[in-house]
């Protein structure tokens, strides 16, 4: 599915028999100091495990776990660019874009739940290696989505009818996936720029694999901690859908 907006042009699709679409190096994505939309252009999924596999090989991980570890990472990676796409979306598009925006977000999270079992590779594709080095610093975690969001969700007159108190909680797990997301792409299209900082990739991996699992998928994806209702994403959004839905049949202010 095609999402178009300024912040995600469309790749030129490879022509039968010819060349292959150009792999966006998204160097604009590594400004300090960037809110949302972030700047991004999109890859393909297969160029994202190729770039993945290169710096692998690159920081002398295992030979046996290379082609595995491309092939998790380039899938997080995805997740994570499709669902700053979808949220770029949110608070740009017009209103007839939104069912799709919610879609897309939603197979952003089933992408990142379909990776869960095997993001342990990344880690055994770098834990031999040292972590040498002082830490260099990182991107800022805060990508500021909450406020054009919020605003952007007032003028289409939302929520029509799901609970305010869980369309609440669904921006605030937005909004923190996307500060998520948006950090690692930062990282990895920074480690893709400086590929001779090899330690800086292996610390880049590991977290991906971690901090996904660990942090992104449990508290926001599922939000397996609470005691109450389902509030995680992938319970929310099909609710959002519905809204969407609901805005785009003219049900919404325009």
């Amino acid at each position: 599915m095609t999402v178009l907006s300024p912040y995600n042009p469309p790749m030129e699709d490879p022509k039968a028999g010819g060349g292959s679409p150009q792999f966006e190096l998204n160097r604009e994505l590594l400004a300090p100091g960037l809110r949302a939309p972030l700047p991004l252009r999109r890859n393909a999924r297969r160029l994202l495990g190729t770039a993945l596999r290169l710096a692998l090989e690159r920081a002398e991980a295992p030979r046996e776990v290379i082609e595995p570890a491309a092939s998790t990472g380039g899938g997080l990676v995805h997740a994570c660019q499709e669902f700053i796409v979808a949220c770029n979306q949110l608070i740009t598009s017009p209103l007839s874009g939104l069912p799709e925006a919610v879609r897309l977000l939603l197979w952003a999270c089933r992408d990142f739940l379909g990776a869960r079992d095997a993001a342990y590779v990344l880690k055994q594709a770098t834990e031999k290696l040292a972590d040498g080095g002082e830490r260099g610093s990182d991107f800022e975690r805060q990508k500021g989505l909450m406020e054009p969001m919020e605003k952007r969700f007032e003028v289409l007159g939302l929520p029509l009818h799901m609970d305010p108190v869980r369309f609440a909680i669904l921006q605030v797990h937005l909004d923190e996936v996307y500060d998520q997301a948006g950090r690692q792409l930062q990282r990895f299209y920074s480690v893709l720029a400086h590929p001779d900082r090899a330690e800086e990739f292996r610390r880049f991996a590991r977290a991906l694999s971690s901090e996904v699992v660990q942090e992104m998928i449990p508290d926001h994806l599922l939000a397996t901690g609470s005691e109450k209702e389902r509030t995680g994403l992938i319970d929310l959004l099909p609710e959002l859908e519905r809204e969407s839905a609901a805005a785009a049949h003219g049900e919404a202010k325009p």
